[in-house]
């Protein structure tokens, strides 16, 4: 275990539907079908089920048309901010939506990210705060109301959706906190913190890192399986090992553009609070000055790839060929969140069309016709025109 891995921002479970959890228990829902359905979250680390529980809350109307409220308790304030930050990306109608997908992976699970979604952060910590701010005063009504829905970047639909009527002011303000930290004027060398937390964990050992590595995966990650698929059916894991030795080298889980991951995942930093060991008191306890530090202390050794990429409903993403699965984790992240986005916006389930591909898969094999260069031209177009 790491015992400097203080804080956790991902879970290592797959991500729920409550609303479905439901169902599945009860059959049928008892009693008034407009009553509000409760669930609590402890200890979630991340915005995973409150992602897939509201982009699939239109598969269970026949059954429950009241509110669903999700009640979240994390012990630091930086997991609910985060919490809340991935919520805001989810809903930000500004970004399109394969560049939103790209953005909510690679601010989930990448502690290092790109210029673009760095400057992303700081606007996007900016705006959380004006929210956060307005939210936390006594009248509650922020100041961009009257917004359009996809306006401010989606900021006026998750205001309707947030109550922080529960939390006391302190905690308000710890939340206010974290928020102003992911501007880019706050420095950090991520990559430096990364490598001395290594040091730290490996020791002895850090120069045979790389092969403590392939350990982990071979007699620990590979033996447990696929969830939903039998260990012994395939000698591989949908998470592919070359994904999750470039996670645990260098802290990059979702490398989705051919861009320098250099910039700090300011979302991940945390303050830690301790205790030194100066000396022993008579019964033998560690007494010492109470300390803090802020940094890095989020998780060394569980990828966040558990969340996203090990369950999906398409089977298709877990053909085998020769004892391998032919597609791995990152393309089962890619659809997935692809498809919570598609079914929050049209309320529809996103069906995957035949004979597709992964989007990654197709971009290294390279265009092999003119139908392929027509249709890159008319996506860049397109994009163009979004951005406009």
């Amino acid at each position: 275990m790491d015992e400097h891995n203080a804080h956790h921002f991902w879970g290592i479970s797959p991500a729920v539907d409550f609303g479905a959890v439901r169902l599945d228990k009860l059959g049928t829902v008892d009693g008034d079908v407009n009553e509000p359905y409760r669930v609590l979250q402890v200890a979630s680390y991340d915005a995973r089920h409150t992602i897939q529980t509201m982009a699939r809350a239109s598969r269970h109307l026949a059954h429950h048309a009241g509110p669903i409220e999700l009640y979240i308790y994390e012990e630091e304030p930086e997991s609910l901010a985060r919490h809340i930050l991935l919520l805001s990306i989810l809903l930000d109608g500004s970004l399109p939506a394969k560049e939103r997908m790209q953005v909510l992976l690679e601010v989930h699970g990448n502690v290092v990210v790109r210029e673009k979604t760095a400057k992303y952060l700081d606007s996007r910590g900016r705006a959380l705060e004006e929210l956060l701010v307005a939210l936390s005063s006594r009248s509650g009504v922020p100041a961009f109301e009257g917004v359009a829905p996809e306006g401010r970047g989606g900021l006026t639909a998750l205001a309707a959706a947030l109550d922080l009527s529960l939390l006391k002011y302190q905690d308000k303000d710890e939340l206010v906190e974290a928020v102003q930290k992911y501007r880019e004027k706050v420095q950090y060398d991520m990559i430096k913190a990364w490598d001395a937390r290594c040091r730290k964990f490996y020791g002895e050992r850090y120069d045979f890192m790389r092969n403590m590595i392939d350990w982990d995966y071979h007699m620990r990650l590979l033996t447990a399986g696929t969830p939903g698929h039998d260990p012994k059916a395939t000698a591989g894991h949908i998470i592919h090992f070359t994904h999750f030795r470039q996670w645990r080298l260098h802290g990059v889980a979702y490398e989705l553009r051919d861009s320098s991951y250099s910039h700090p995942n300011r979302s991940l930093l945390s303050t830690a609070y301790g205790r030194t060991k100066e000396f022993k008191s008579r019964r033998g306890d560690d007494v010492g000055r109470s300390v803090s530090a802020w940094g890095y202390w989020g998780d060394l050794l569980n990828s966040p790839y558990h969340c996203f990429g090990v369950v999906s409903e398409e089977e298709a993403f877990f053909k085998v060929s020769n004892n391998q699965f032919m597609r791995t984790a990152v393309d089962v992240a890619e659809h997935n969140v692809r498809a919570l986005l598609h079914e929050l916006r049209t309320g529809e389930r996103y069906v995957l069309p035949s004979g597709s591909e992964p989007s990654r898969a197709k971009v290294a094999r390279g265009p092999t016709s003119m139908e392929d260069l027509t249709q890159e031209a008319q996506q860049e177009q397109q994009q163009q025109q979004q951005q406009e």
